[in-house]
């Protein structure tokens, strides 16, 4: 899998397409406090979760945070139940609206005895967006290494 790398400290997946809204944003935000992994996911259709899973295994991933945008919010949920022992953080950012901007909650999975916080953002303007992003994944900085 291609993927380009930028930044230092803790580790952050991105799931956004090339077309993806936010996407621009997301990287030139995440790549000043973070190590953004940005993997090239045109044409990754199928199995997508066991893809990303396979390619954090191959980097020595220890922890990682995950934001994912549009359609890869599942995709992301679906590594997080599966390898909740490399997953420190999910921040789910899907195309729809709804009347809540911001969900706040956590994730339970059969191989780790912690829950995994999980924040998922329901807005379309990008100055609500990134700094909920930014905040949600600096309170992790103690717990994630790269």
């Amino acid at each position: 899998m291609r993927y380009r790398r930028t930044g230092t400290g803790p580790m952050v997946l991105l799931l956004a397409r090339e077309d993806t809204r936010l996407r621009a944003e997301l990287i030139r935000m995440l790549a000043t406090g973070f190590r953004l992994l940005d993997p090239d996911m045109a044409g990754t259709d199928v199995r997508i979760a066991e893809c990303l899973a396979e390619f954090l295994e191959g980097l020595g991933t220890a922890r990682v945070n995950v934001v994912a945008v549009g359609q890869l919010c599942v995709a992301a949920l679906e590594l997080a139940l599966r390898d909740g022992d490399q997953i420190d953080r999910v921040v789910l950012i899907p195309d729809d609206e709804s009347c809540e901007t911001t969900s706040e909650g956590a994730l339970a999975t059969v191989s780790r005895r912690i829950a995994m916080p999980l924040l998922i953002v329901r807005s379309v303007a990008t100055v609500e967006v990134l700094p909920l992003v930014a905040q949600f994944l600096t309170e992790g900085r103690t717990s994630s290494t790269g």
